[in-house]
């Protein structure tokens, strides 16, 4: 039941905003935008075609050394930002862990006790209560 409140108020808000129309957009720029837009692309050098765009200017981690001179290069607040994370990461690992093996042992207890209350399956055998 609670969960149909916020359905509820979920559809009414995609309803409400598809029945919206979207802004008319002129396809011709005001007068005041006309002087600055250029005529046409310019035209590029010879042999620039050959020339990747991106290539040359874009940095590419190929090395941890490289991954490692970027973090080192961080700024402060990004710095402590990356440590937190990863402190935060050990933490939910430790945790994760820990309740894994807790969680292991619990059912390794609770089988050796099935098995001294009945070792010769009668507690299988016993009526369930209607």
């Amino acid at each position: 039941m609670r969960f149909l409140l916020p359905l509820a108020l979920i559809r009414m808000t995609a309803t409400r905003v598809a029945a919206q129309e979207p802004p008319v957009v002129s396809p011709v720029p005001p007068a005041s935008l006309a002087p600055s837009l250029p005529e046409a692309a310019p035209k590029l050098p010879q042999g620039a075609a050959d020339v990747a765009p991106l290539s040359a200017a874009t940095p590419s981690v190929d090395t941890p050394a490289d991954l490692l001179a970027i973090v080192l290069r961080a700024h402060w607040v990004v710095k402590s930002v990356m440590a937190a994370l990863a402190g935060m990461a050990f933490a939910v690992l430790t945790v994760l862990l820990s309740k894994t093996a807790e969680i292991g042992r619990v059912l390794r207890r609770l089988r050796q006790s099935f098995r001294s209350i009945a070792p010769d399956g009668a507690l299988a055998r016993l009526p369930t209560a209607p």
